[in-house]
C-alpha cells in the first residue's frame, strides 16, 4: 500500500470525519471515568503516558474514551492520530521510516497548530524499534504532540522505554472491570447480592457480554493462548512450552494459596507426569515462567508483609493471583 493510500486508511481509522465512529467504542459501553479522569490530570506534563494491562482489559477502548472526551472539549478531530499497530490495513506502519514519514506529514500539513495535537500508539510493541521512535518523537522540538502509548507487557516498558526515557515517562495500569463496575455495566445494584456473580464472572468486557456459557469458555481459552503465543512465546522464546501451560494450568486452579517455586515445580511435573532428572533446572524454569506470565499481567505475585526486611527479601513466590477472576 502506497503512502497515499496509507494516510487515507488512517484517517479513516483515526476517524477525523464526523460520523466515522461507527465502530468507535463498543455498543455496550462504560465510560471508565476513573482512567479517563487520571489521563485528564497528566495532559499538561510533559511525559509520555502508557496504559498497561493484560489483553481484554479494556486497553484500547478506554484509548478512544479519551479521545471522545477530548472531541467534546472542543479538540478539533483531525488534531488525534490514533494508530492500532494490530491493524492489518495499517501494517505499513509498522515499519519505522513509514511510520515517522506518516507522522510528520500529520504534524505539518494536518494538525490544527492552534490546538494541541495528540499521538495515540495502540499495541505500540508492533512498531518496529518502538522505544527509539517513541523517544525520539519525545525529543523532537519540532514534534509537538502529546504521546499515549498501550502495551500488554509491564517488562516491555521497565527495560525498553525507561533506557530511552528515564524518569519522563508515567504507567497508568488497567485492571478489568472492578465490583463497582461490574454492576454499573450489568445495571445493577451495588450490594452483597451480586458479588458472587461477579467472583464468578470476572471483569473483563468481551467475556462478560457472553451469554452462553460454552461460548465464554471458549472466548477465555482464546484470550489465553493469545496471551501465551503473542507476550510471552514471541518475545521470550521459553525452552518447554509444555511446561508452560501446565503452569498455567496449575496457577489456574491453585491461585491465593501459599507457595514455593520449587512446590510449584513439583506439582506442575507430578500433573505432567513426567520424570525429570535435573528437577533444579526445571524449578528455575518455573520461576522464570511465573515471571513471564506476571510480567503479562496474567498473574499477581504480592508479596508476604513481614517486619523483617530479610524475611522478605528470601521469599521467592508466597502467593498467586490471577489478574481476572473469570480465569
Amino acid at each position: 500500500m502506497g503512502l497515499d493510500q496509507l494516510k487515507v486508511q488512517l484517517g479513516l481509522r483515526s476517524y477525523w470525519n464526523q460520523g466515522a465512529e461507527v465502530s468507535f467504542l463498543p455498543m455496550r459501553n462504560l465510560t471508565r471515568h476513573s482512567y479517563i479522569g487520571a489521563l485528564k490530570q497528566l495532559r499538561d506534563v510533559d511525559i509520555v503516558v502508557s496504559l498497561m494491562g493484560q489483553r481484554r482489559s479494556g486497553k484500547s477502548v478506554i484509548a478512544r474514551q479519551y479521545m471522545q472526551a477530548l472531541w467534546d472539549e472542543g479538540l478539533p478531530r483531525s488534531n488525534i492520530l490514533y494508530i492500532n499497530f494490530f491493524l492489518k490495513t495499517l501494517a505499513g506502519l509498522r515499519n519505522e521510516q513509514v511510520f515517522q514519514e506518516i507522522v510528520y506529514w500529520w504534524l505539518t500539513t494536518v494538525v490544527d497548530q492552534a490546538s494541541p495535537s495528540y499521538l495515540i500508539l495502540d499495541e505500540v510493541h508492533e512498531l518496529q524499534f518502538w522505544d527509539e521512535n517513541v523517544a525520539s518523537l519525545f525529543e523532537d522540538p519540532l514534534a509537538q504532540c502529546k504521546i499515549l502509548i498501550t502495551g500488554s507487557n509491564s517488562k516491555l516498558l521497565s527495560e525498553e522505554l525507561s533506557s530511552q526515557l528515564g524518569g519522563r515517562y508515567v504507567t497508568i495500569p488497567v485492571f478489568s472491570f472492578s465490583y463497582q463496575e461490574y454492576c454499573d455495566f450489568h445495571q445493577i445494584q451495588y450490594n452483597s447480592g451480586n458479588i458472587e456473580a461477579y467472583l464468578r464472572d470476572g471483569g473483563m468486557p468481551e467475556v462478560l457480554k457472553t451469554k452462553d456459557e460454552e461460548q465464554r469458555t471458549q472466548l477465555l481459552s482464546d484470550i489465553i493462548t493469545s496471551t501465551v503465543r503473542n507476550d510471552i512465546v514471541a518475545r521470550y522464546n521459553p525452552s518447554n512450552p509444555q511446561l508452560l501451560y501446565s503452569l498455567i494450568d496449575f496457577c489456574r486452579s491453585s491461585f491465593s494459596q501459599q507457595l514455593s517455586v520449587r512446590r510449584i515445580a513439583e506439582e506442575v511435573l507430578r500433573g505432567m507426569r513426567v520424570r525429570i532428572k535435573d528437577k533444579g533446572r526445571t524449578t528455575s524454569l518455573v520461576e522464570s515462567y511465573i515471571k513471564y506470565l506476571s510480567d503479562v499481567y496474567f498473574l499477581d505475585l504480592p508479596k508476604t508483609y513481614s517486619y523483617r526486611t530479610k524475611d522478605t527479601l528470601k521469599r521467592t513466590v508466597d502467593k498467586v493471583y490471577l489478574r481476572d477472576l473469570s480465569i
